[in-house]
């Protein structure tokens, strides 16, 4: 009992000693073309209004690839403004958002991807006086070949979701995967995590605007955030410029789904390597310590019955220490049928030991 009372505190002492410097918010408006729309616009102006930066996904072209640019686009001054000052971030989403494969880029050929890329990249470079930085695929669908084709055109960043066996990043491609699509719940998230060092990355669309949520909510959303003193409103640019690293290993850490990260709400926000790492391996500890203290429970309750050596109890423990450990870290099944599995082979295996001494 001790030790899971030490275990215990060195946990919140740990966790709560982590104040959050900020946490870096990042809000990505997709599917935005070069057009007049009074909801694109609407968006666009209540970030404004805020001074909260934000991130267009812009398609450029229209199904036949053909630029999609309004003659005498009265807001696109304003756009390039924003552009200017830094508070909107122009992003590739795609050349026309066809779907031609897996998505626009998902198992497409290499020169397909960069043909398309590179024609989109041009055009918006062109247009707003820039070098795009981030690219955004659709359908969050993209390969190995499209962080080739992002690395020879000059890409820095790409916002996808974070996804299971997807291509993260390369030597130069910092992955910034959106963290949350609805949002109506972005406030909890932002309370859940407020003690916290990480990323979040909101992706939301036009028509995310209807009974459940409304400009005016919106503008509210931001009301509040720009109160909050823990919260940096930021780009993928500016994340890129200040070396905010996300690689392989924080996407891999923070993939981990487990007990303890479940019941910390930790879903809905790129925690730092470090972090994710270290509730990882304490999940690892924690199943470990529980498995054992009922194994041995067990073992003391049938060993009255039947004497059991104690070479082979602790033979056993071992092994078993290193069967749940190994299971734990590479999640080998749903953190509550692990847990189900570790208690069953804790009650029997004891069981086990006696049946094979009888013989």
């Amino acid at each position: 009992m001790r030790y899971i009372l030490f275990n215990l505190i060195i946990f919140f002492l740990f966790n709560s000693s982590l104040e959050a410097q900020s946490i870096k918010l990042v809000f990505r408006y997709d599917d935005f073309t070069l057009t007049t729309d009074s909801l694109n616009e609407g968006v666009v102006n209540i970030f404004q209004k805020h001074h909260i930066h934000l991130v267009l996904g812009v398609i450029p072209c229209d199904k036949n690839e053909k630029l999609v640019l309004e003659q005498n686009y009265p807001f696109l001054q304003q756009l390039k403004n924003g552009v200017k000052n830094h508070s909107i971030e122009i992003a590739l989403h795609g050349l026309n958002h066809q779907k031609i494969g897996n998505g626009e880029f998902g198992n497409i050929d290499k020169k397909e991807q960069y043909r398309r890329m590179n024609k989109g990249k041009l055009l918006l470079d062109s247009i707003f006086a820039i070098k795009v930085l981030t690219f955004i695929p659709p359908w969050n669908a993209y390969d190995e070949n499209t962080l080739m084709v992002m690395q020879q055109l000059g890409f820095k960043v790409i916002s996808s979701a974070l996804c299971v066996g997807q291509a993260f990043s390369n030597d130069s491609i910092t992955y910034f995967p959106h963290t949350v699509a609805d949002l109506n719940q972005l406030p909890c998230v932002l309370s859940q995590n407020k003690n916290r060092d990480g990323i979040i990355v909101v992706m939301f669309h036009s028509y995310d605007f209807d009974k459940l949520y409304s400009l005016t909510k919106l503008d509210g959303l931001l009301s509040n955030i720009e109160k909050m003193k823990n919260v940096r409103c930021v780009s993928f640019e500016q994340l890129y410029s200040t070396n905010q690293i996300s690689d392989k290993k924080r996407m891999l850490a923070n993939l981990q789904s487990n007990l303890l990260s479940k019941y910390l709400h930790l879903n809905g926000m790129i925690q730092t390597t470090f972090y994710a790492t270290f509730i990882r391996i304490l999940n690892v500890l924690l199943y470990v310590l529980l498995s054992m203290i009922l194994y041995f429970i067990s073992i003391q309750i049938i060993s009255k019955k039947k004497p059991i050596s104690n070479n082979r109890k602790y033979i056993t423990a071992s092994l078993f220490i290193v069967i749940v450990a190994w299971a734990v870290w590479v999640n080998l099944l749903a953190p509550l049928k692990l847990l189900a599995l570790c208690l069953a082979l804790a009650t029997s295996l004891p069981l086990l030991l006696t049946i094979k001494l009888k013989k």
